[in-house]
């Protein structure tokens, strides 16, 4: 699976992710005032269960963001680095345990992006690692979330730090 744009009814295939990421930046920020439209938010996560699980998790944020699911962490890499320069997400939401390239090695590759080595990033993994944390750190990250093993709290957790992500990269880029 390249990437998946996820709906109510679980994941489905996106034939080409890179042009269903720019496209709906594209529409949403042109449509609609900045603060008005629906945020872009791009996951990368290899587990189905947990990407159903942020999927319901962003019903509770407001307004509600585009989501676009990607399982390959390179093919993610690939999406994002054509969309540098111009519309990029306003958020990624990033699993530290990923197949392929781990989710460090997704983040050095994007600080290495001209025009993406701001963008705000998520990182939302099993790891409890106090030394996971700090190397997120170290590479940018503003917020690190270790994933509740409780629904309840899964769904207020992650729908919380979303929707503060979003508001922060929000008020920086109309600073910018």
């Amino acid at each position: 699976m390249n990437g998946a744009g996820l709906g109510l009814a679980g994941p489905m295939e996106e034939p080409d992710p890179k042009s269903a990421v720019s496209r709906q930046i594209d529409a949403e920020r042109s449509s609609a005032p900045q603060a008005a439209s629906r945020p872009a938010v791009v996951l990368v996560e290899d587990s189905n269960s947990d990407a159903y699980l942020v999927r319901l998790a962003l019903e509770r944020v407001s307004p509600k963001p585009e989501l676009t699911h990607f399982r390959d962490p390179e093919k993610a890499l690939e999406c994002l680095a054509s969309l540098a320069g111009g519309a990029v997400p306003d958020l990624l939401i990033l699993d530290l345990n990923i197949p392929r390239k781990d989710g460090f090695e997704v983040l050095a590759a994007l600080r290495e992006m001209p025009g993406l080595c701001g963008m705000a990033v998520l990182v939302l993994t099993s790891s409890i690692s106090p030394e996971d944390r700090r190397r997120a750190t170290a590479c940018g990250v503003r917020r690190f979330l270790s994933k509740p093993m409780m629904l309840d709290d899964f769904l207020r957790t992650v729908g919380a730090a979303v929707q503060e992500a979003i508001r922060e990269a929000r008020t920086r880029g109309a600073s910018s």
